[in-house]
């Protein structure tokens, strides 16, 4: 059974961000990734249960009310547990003899996802520290289709909008979702590394999970928070910054690559903006918003002013006669 308490924990604003300055040369990334968790309305409607959703499946009912467990790859849901958007940006900075200053950004907030908080209740199974484990998993619904690309949005053009944060990249996140965290799991961008027998490198969208764990000191609950994302970008084999990755890469900036893009093994490249509040790493979390970043979409700042409700006393009591 799903703790509502622990759900209403993943809400909210989710700020991972790292800025990367080399203490030889003047070379420096700045990178954030804001990811912004909003309940869905429509699940008190529509919404069912009883299906393994760790393992991709979704509980669908149909116009009379019968349930069945379908398939978040093939199948549509017209409900989900939470809404995602997504904004990220990154910045890099080459210094002399170069010169050379790029920012690649979505240009604003991408969604919304409809996503379901895939319980875990196998990894809690003889686990004395472990309490609750989710997983947010990506469902197909009516309204992915008519996800948009922000026009200011510069780390791909229209026609890559689609496999990279439009229904395309959803399908095949879908696809991919359950097999990221398992026992056998392999690195689904491995295939694309130095080659392009497979075709050009496809990306999948920001995957977050969520540990409940019993502090064993004082038995406080505290939450682990992972983050599993790798930002694609593909510079021009024109642009400066097409030569200078391999460098980049070389000094220690979170880069992997080269992959295959566009019919060539040297184009693609990710910006690895994985995060485990349990390991070091360069990045920090936050979950808030971080002056100077993004904080809301503007769907829900609008929502939470547009209406003015007027709460009034209650009126007074209305007598009936019935007769005697």
């Amino acid at each position: 059974m799903k703790n509502q308490s622990r759900l209403s924990a993943m809400m909210g604003t989710w700020t991972v961000n790292a800025d990367v300055r080399l203490d030889v040369g003047d070379y420096g990334m700045e990178t954030y990734v804001v990811l912004n968790v909003m309940c869905d309305p429509l699940k008190s409607v529509n919404g069912c249960e009883g299906c393994s959703e760790i393992n991709n499946e979704i509980c669908l009912r149909d116009d009379v009310g019968s349930t069945r467990c379908g398939s978040m790859v093939t199948d549509i849901s017209d409900w989900s547990d939470a809404l995602l958007y997504v904004y990220f940006g990154v910045r890099l900075h080459a210094g002399y003899p170069f010169n050379k200053d790029e920012l690649y950004s979505t240009g604003g907030w991408v969604g919304p996802y409809s996503m379901i908080f895939a319980q875990n209740e196998t990894a809690t199974k003889n686990n004395g520290t472990l309490l609750d484990s989710y997983v947010l998993r990506y469902v197909q619904t009516p309204a992915i289709p008519y996800l948009r690309m922000d026009p200011d949005n510069t780390l791909m053009t229209y026609n890559d909008f689609d496999a990279y944060f439009g229904a395309g990249a959803v399908e095949y996140t879908t696809h991919l979702q359950n097999q990221l965290n398992g026992p056998n799991a392999t690195d689904p961008f491995e295939k694309y590394a130095g080659n392009c027998d497979n075709g050009s490198v496809q990306p999948y969208l920001p995957i977050l999970y969520f540990d409940f764990l019993k502090d064993q000191k004082n038995g406080v609950e505290k939450l682990n928070v992972r983050l599993d994302y790798r930002v694609l970008v593909f510079p021009a084999s024109t642009d400066t910054i097409y030569s200078l990755m391999p460098k980049l890469q070389s000094k220690g900036f979170p880069f992997s690559g080269p992959y295959c893009y566009d019919d060539d093994p040297n184009r693609g490249w990710t910006v690895d903006v994985s995060y485990d509040s349990m390991e070091p790493s360069l990045a920090s979390l936050v979950h808030s918003c971080v002056e100077g970043l993004p904080c809301t979409p503007p769907g829900s700042d609008a929502c939470s002013t547009c209406i003015e409700i007027e709460i009034k006393a209650p009126g007074k009591a209305t007598t009936v006669h019935v007769g005697r």
